[in-house]
């Protein structure tokens, strides 16, 4: 059945993608609401630092260029935000707009520029890699009928030890490129909204364009997997408590 639900979506994205060659897709980012009695225990000092880096993350917008073969997702250059205030250099790092996210839909791959410990990184990874749960769940954005997809990203924490957080995505078939923000790619649909920890980035303008956009490729800085991206990570953390 779930394999029969996958190929009647696949056949939609393909009628409804033949007049679409390219796109901009703006996002907003908007924090999930938090349970009373959690926000209660803390205390007054960090509640006044949380709120204020808040009112940071709601000012920042992100944006996803496409064409049939790349896609480019980055922090909006453009915004009229203060770069060297501390509220909002957090704003960003929580947010990961510090990241750029280069996708290449011809081999199926995409790379996540970023830095960690002063070095730049380019990490490789597969659209296999990411193993999305395709849900029956459905709901309308902005008209456009998408479908829920949930995968349990890993990640490593301050000790070096392997963690899980659930990352959601809200796909549209009838828009057949398979990019969304940061790592919510694969999907047989644009993501229209991205649910990351405790923030949701949701598409508030969509413009589609018959005409093919070129998409500048990032500077690729060191490419590595994954994989050997933590192990570089576990040493340079036993190195620091060393």
């Amino acid at each position: 059945m779930r394999v029969l639900f996958l190929y009647l979506i696949l056949s939609v994205s393909f009628v409804c993608n033949s007049q679409i060659n390219s796109g901009i897709i703006s996002y907003s980012v908007q924090k999930k609401s938090i349970d009373s009695s959690e926000n209660q225990s803390k205390n007054i000092g960090y509640k006044e630092f949380a709120n204020n880096v808040d009112k940071k993350t709601n000012a920042l917008k992100f944006k996803l260029v496409f064409n049939k073969s790349y896609g480019l997702f980055s922090l909006e250059d453009d915004l009229p935000i203060d770069g060297e205030d501390y509220m909002t250099k957090m704003a960003i790092s929580l947010l990961r707009g510090n990241n750029v996210y280069y996708t290449d839909l011809i081999n199926k791959v995409y790379y996540e520029n970023k830095e960690i410990l002063n070095e730049s990184f380019s990490i490789k990874k597969n659209f296999d890699d990411t193993k999305w749960s395709v849900t029956k769940d459905s709901k309308l954005i902005d008209d456009y009928l998408c479908y829920k997809a949930v995968f349990n990203r890993p990640f490593l924490d301050k000790k070096g030890e392997t963690r899980y957080t659930e990352i959601i995505a809200w796909f549209c078939p009838t828009l057949a490129f398979n990019l969304g923000p940061f790592e919510a790619v694969g999907l047989p649909g644009l993501v229209l909204e991205f649910h990351s920890g405790q923030y949701i980035f949701f598409a508030n303008n969509i413009l589609l364009e018959k005409e093919s956009k070129v998409i500048e490729k990032p500077k690729i800085d060191k490419v590595v997997t994954q994989e050997e991206l933590n192990k570089i990570i576990k040493r340079k953390l036993s190195e620091i408590k060393n």
